[in-house]
């Protein structure tokens, strides 16, 4: 009798005991979730905003050409002209080059309801973003195209 209880008391224990190791890493579990998705607040300057449209366009031409394309403003080129332009880029060796998705300068010009982002890369060339808001932008190659 007496070894039924001490065998019942020692179940209850290591179930007392399970349960807290169960809660308490369960409350482990949430807080490292939680902490894991902060809201970090950031100021983006201009020079990191032209880098960021400039990767975001090259990133976009390495693994989508379709919308690359969509990118581009309106009539700003063909569809085989634009694919034209990048089978150039990629017979440059766009695709083994390290600096492929760094811009070498920039520079702005502010307007009332837009930005333009005027990047060259490490080849000369340049690109022409025209920023409505943030993230919101069209890719231009020629400037007199630009409305």
């Amino acid at each position: 009798m007496k070894s039924s209880k001490i065998i019942i008391g020692l179940l209850f224990i290591g179930l007392f005991v399970i349960l807290i190791f169960i809660f308490t890493n369960n409350i482990y579990i949430k807080s490292n979730t939680i902490e894991d998705n902060k809201i970090i607040y950031k100021n983006i300057d201009e020079n990191e905003m032209a880098e960021i449209y400039f990767a975001d366009f090259m990133n976009t031409i390495d693994l989508n050409i379709e919308e690359a394309y969509k990118l581009l403003a309106v009539n700003e080129m063909s569809y085989n002209d634009f694919l034209n332009y990048v089978d150039n880029l990629y017979a440059e060796g766009f695709n083994e080059s390290e600096d492929k998705f760094k811009m070498k300068s920039y520079k702005i010009k502010k307007y009332d309801n837009y930005k333009l982002f005027y990047v060259k890369d490490y080849n000369d060339r340049t690109y022409i973003f025209k920023e409505n808001s943030i993230m919101n932008y069209k890719v231009y190659f020629n400037e007199n195209n630009i409305k």
